[in-house]
């Protein structure tokens, strides 16, 4: 599994969201609290059930995270940890490597913060037109399960 996501070759890192979190005083500490706090991710996103962390004392670059879908388990590392900044996962999904960008940037006014949420889905060894389809289909499935996590932050002021 790569350490972090590759931005050298031709698979692009796409968007899933990007949205305008706030407004209230401290929103970038409530906001990468809340994003780093892994174990209540089942409380914020609803297909998952848990989230083992291997050393969760010294959560950072390195972390191993075991998550328990209602589909299956996933394993993914910590690439990149930046605190109040920017935080990378890459998953092991299926024979192909998911990697997963937050990025916590100042918003357009000083009472919001602009989280951006961007992935990369390795190429595959098949078809093209099979592995399009395969990255639609992760990638649709990924954007639904963000959604109800970023959905949690707005929650928080």
């Amino acid at each position: 599994m790569n350490s972090e996501i590759d931005n050298t070759h031709n698979t692009p890192v796409a968007t899933l969201l990007n949205e305008n979190i706030g407004p209230h005083n401290d929103c970038r500490e409530k906001l990468w609290s809340a994003l780093v706090d892994f174990a209540y991710w089942p409380q914020r996103i609803s297909a998952l059930q848990a989230v083992v962390v291997s050393d969760a004392n010294d959560l950072g670059r390195g972390s191993q995270l075991q998550l328990d879908w209602i589909d299956g388990m996933q394993l993914a590392t910590v690439s990149y940890w930046h605190p109040g900044q920017k935080l990378e996962l890459v998953f092991d999904d299926q024979q192909r490597e998911v990697g997963l960008r937050f990025v916590l940037n100042d918003g357009k006014d000083a009472k919001h913060i602009e989280l951006l949420v961007e992935y990369e889905v390795a190429e595959g060894n098949s078809w093209p037109i099979l592995d399009r389809l395969l990255k639609r289909r992760s990638s649709n499935a990924l954007k639904a399960r963000i959604r109800d996590l970023v959905s949690s932050f707005h929650k928080l002021s």
